[in-house]
């Protein structure tokens, strides 16, 4: 029973945070003239395909370095993922948004 509902909550959590993608590059579209958005896109796209390139085999290597350490170590991918995110919420609250 109790699993059940963690799976429900899991999914329900899965299908909101889904769509963020398209939230965010229609929420950049806003901020850029109607002829930029080609290349706003381009660039968004660019930057995923490096990110993805680049964070692959590093939490690959992570999960190894952590498999073999054992323990709580095991989790190192998510660790180091989630310290990365915090210090870009750093840096994304530091900003001033300039009209």
């Amino acid at each position: 029973m109790l699993s059940d509902i963690v799976d429900f909550l899991g999914i329900a959590l899965f299908a909101i945070g889904y769509g963020f993608p398209f939230l965010a590059r229609s929420l950049a579209a806003s901020f850029v003239e109607q002829h930029h958005i080609g290349a706003l896109y381009s660039a968004i796209a660019l930057m995923e395909g490096v990110s993805e390139l680049i964070s692959g085999p590093l939490l690959s290597t992570l999960l190894n370095v952590g498999l073999r350490i054992g323990g709580i170590w095991t989790g190192l991918p998510f660790i180091v993922t989630g310290i990365a995110l915090s210090v870009v919420a750093l840096i994304a609250l530091c900003c001033d948004v300039v009209k």
